[in-house]
This record gives C-alpha cells, sequence and structure tokens, in this order.
C-alpha cells in the first residue's frame, strides 16, 4: 500500500499506483519571534496534503545556572506544562500536565537502548542508580549502582549555558499524529505553554540557582505533493464526501493538591460523559530538584481506584514498599502495557521498578459508562509521606474528519 494515500483514498490495487512527486517538510516558526510562556504556531495552507505522523519539532533551550548541578528533567518535552492540537479550530488534543505525563510515558515506554539511540536526540537520557545527583561513579574498586547516568549526560550537554537543539517526533507530544492518514484543506494549530523551572529542573537543592530559556520552536510538517493520478483519486474521494477517522490513545494527566501521611481519597472530575477510560496509571511525586523526578519515591502503602462506584482491582494493592507488592504490581504493569504497546512492551526493569512508585489500572473490561454524567473516578491511597499524587488518564479516542461537499467537519469522540 502506498504510504502517501491512506486507506480510504485508494480507489487502485497497490501496484498501479503512481508514485508521488514531492515528500517533504515545511517549518512552521512561531508566531512571536521572542517567545513568551504561550507559543503558538499556525498553518494556514489550506490546499496542503499534510501528513502529521511524519512531522516533527525542532527545539532549541539553554539552561543558566550559578553552578554546575542544574539540568533539565528527563526530556525536552517536560519544557512544556500544556499542550493543544487544533484542525480547522476544532481542539483534537489537549494535554494537561504534559511534562508530567511524559515523565510516566516515557519511564515505561523508552528503553535504554531507545536513550542511548534516537531518544538522545530528545534528551531523553533514562536516569538509573538511586536518581541522586552526587554519586560517585564507583564506590571503591566496583561500579556503583546507584550512580545516574541520565543525569550525568543531560548535565555534559546543558553545562556552560550553550544552546542545546533537539528533533521530536510530533506523535510523542499528540497522539493524534501517530495516526498515518492524511490531512486536507485544514488551518493546524498548536500551542504549548511552558512549564514552570522548578518543575523542569534537575540538579541542585534549589531551583532558584537556574533558568532555562526556550530559544525556539518550530514544527515541521510533512507535506505531500501527489502525483496527479493520486491527487485526482484523492479529490474524487473528498467531492463524494468521504468520511473517516482518527483513532488514538489519548493521555492526560491530574495532579492532586497537596496530601498528608495518611488514608487519603483523591477525586478527580472528568469533563464528559463520553470519555471512556482504558487505563490510569497513579506516581507519588517529589518536587525536590536534586531528586531524579524518573525515580518516583515509594510513598505509598497500599492503593486501589473507585470508578463509578467499581473498584480497580478487586484484591487492593498492598504492601506496595516490599518486594511482594512492587513484584504484584510490576506483573500489572507489564500486562496492561502489552495491551497498548505490544511492539515494544514494558521498558522498565524489575530492579528499576522497585525504586519507584508506578501503579497501574486496566480498565478494559469495566462496562461502559451509559448514565450521561461524567465518569467518576477516586484513588483511595495510604501514603507514608507527605506527597501529590499524579493520576494520569488514558482513554480512546476518535477524531472523525467527514468531507461533506469537499467541506470538512470535524468531530471528536
Amino acid at each position: 500500500m502506498s504510504m502517501i494515500v491512506p486507506d480510504e483514498y485508494l480507489l487502485k490495487k497497490d501496484d498501479e499506483i503512481i508514485p508521488d512527486v514531492e515528500n517533504d517538510w515545511v517549518e512552521v516558526r512561531s508566531d512571536n519571534a521572542v517567545l513568551g510562556n504561550t507559543i503558538r504556531h499556525h498553518y494556514r495552507n489550506t490546499n496542503s496534503y499534510i501528513n502529521l505522523s511524519k512531522s516533527y519539532l525542532e527545539i532549541n533551550f539553554s539552561v543558566t545556572a550559578f553552578d554546575t548541578t542544574h539540568t533539565i528533567t528527563n526530556h525536552v518535552l517536560s519544557l512544556f506544562r500544556r499542550a493543544t492540537l487544533k484542525i480547522g479550530n476544532v481542539t483534537c488534543e489537549q494535554v494537561e500536565n504534559q511534562h508530567l505525563n511524559i515523565l510516566v510515558n516515557s519511564i515505561i515506554k523508552y528503553s535504554q537502548d531507545y536513550s542511548l539511540s534516537s531518544g538522545s536526540n530528545a534528551m531523553f537520557y533514562r536516569d538509573t542508580g538511586s536518581g541522586l545527583i552526587d554519586i560517585a561513579l564507583l564506590d571503591g574498586a566496583k561500579h556503583n549502582l546507584d550512580y545516574n547516568y541520565g543525569y550525568q549526560r543531560r548535565l555534559v550537554r546543558t553545562t556552560g549555558g550553550g544552546v542545546v537543539s533537539c528533533r521530536v517526533p510530533l506523535m510523542e507530544l499528540f497522539q493524534f499524529a501517530s495516526v498515518d492518514k492524511l490531512i486536507y484543506g485544514q488551518e493546524l494549530e498548536c500551542e504549548l505553554v511552558q512549564s514552570p523551572d522548578n518543575e523542569r529542573i534537575y540538579g541542585g537543592p534549589s531551583a532558584d540557582a537556574a533558568t532555562i530559556l526556550v530559544n525556539k520552536v518550530s514544527v515541521w510538517l510533512n507535506k505531500i505533493i501527489p502525483s496527479k493520478a493520486n491527487e485526482s483519486v484523492i479529490l474524487k474521494q473528498i467531492q463524494a464526501g468521504v468520511s473517516y477517522d482518527f483513532n488514538f490513545l489519548y493521555s492526560n494527566a491530574y495532579l492532586s493538591s497537596p496530601l498528608l501521611a495518611s488514608s487519603q481519597v483523591v477525586r478527580i472530575s472528568t469533563q464528559s460523559e463520553n470519555v471512556q477510560f482504558a487505563y490510569v496509571m497513579a506516581v507519588p511525586t517529589n518536587f525536590a530538584t536534586n531528586v531524579s523526578k524518573s525515580v518516583t519515591p515509594n510513598f505509598i502503602d497500599s492503593c486501589n481506584l473507585l470508578v463509578d462506584n467499581v473498584r480497580f482491582p478487586v484484591n487492593r494493592y498492598e504492601n506496595l514498599t516490599n518486594e511482594l507488592g512492587k513484584a504484584r504490581t510490576y506483573h500489572a504493569l507489564s500486562q496492561m502495557v502489552n495491551g497498548f504497546d505490544a511492539s515494544s512492551g514494558l521498558s522498565l526493569s524489575f530492579d528499576d521498578y522497585k525504586r519507584c512508585t508506578i501503579l497501574p489500572f486496566d480498565l478494559q473490561n469495566k462496562l461502559k459508562n451509559v448514565s450521561g454524567s461524567p465518569t467518576q473516578i477516586e484513588l483511595e491511597v495510604t501514603l507514608n509521606a507527605d506527597c501529590r499524587v499524579l493520576v494520569v488518564l488514558q482513554s480512546d479516542r476518535v477524531v472523525n474528519i467527514n468531507y461533506q461537499g469537499g467541506n470538512a467537519v470535524i468531530k471528536v469522540n
């Protein structure tokens, strides 16, 4: 099958498709030359064929520190706390707490091999060891298992205040962009809101000792110039009123208010009755800048999730600070990740998992909410230390583009 024209547009057999003329990238610069807290990009060429799955972000930034210990957390996308994608003035995807969402997803999805290859172009170097900054490489004559290679590699790239340039596939920011289909005749808008420095800086005991300056953000769109034969097929289908779906796993994040060390209930109010949640992950957070955010603290003793008064799991997670409880949740996390990323599976070893807490809840078998009211989610946790809890919510989303007489109508379900 041609990777240029999606299935819905093909009227000929694969071997009869005439190759496309050009497959190029168009740079969309931010609206303002001087970047502020909110960074917007608009693409207004409505005669273009765009494939977002081949598009990417260019992000340039620098770290200015008063010492030699501060750098970025674990991924260049941690620079932004909110990301919004609009197609034809319709919001198709908005990721809240995006800098924390990418933190959790990178821990479970990105392997050490990835961080040593293409992941390095996104400033992703997996944190290892204890996650502390002052651990020596050697413990006597032996390698120190608590040494943090990821932190040291990021520190080398940012020390001195020079500009760091990264390229990140757009699909790492927006899951909508993971769908390999064309978009035609639509304006595109990407909006990024920067995260506060204390939530994106990793190093010494005080975030005030360093600042991050985002110098440039560009969206490079994959623009297709089809052959005349292919374009004729596409335009005929559009005029005939073709309708097609973008199906993707939408990921969002909710951060609780500060919680005391005791039994607590974190209530999450969802905005729509149409949302059907597939997976949920709970992660205690520590915003101390001298502790890696990838080594999430073991602050939860026991936990379960209530979704519309249905308990997940049926048997509460217990003993979460020892190996018995960890082995259970690690197995559940591995099974859950295989459900939405069967190609690579969980990229976190059990040894590394014991240094962090990511509690999985698989809601795939939950009955659909037909009440007409928003889904009610409550996380019941017993904490052994004061902290905040990050809850990552993943749901199945469908964006439908329906060309009615050549004019596209976009609906989000």
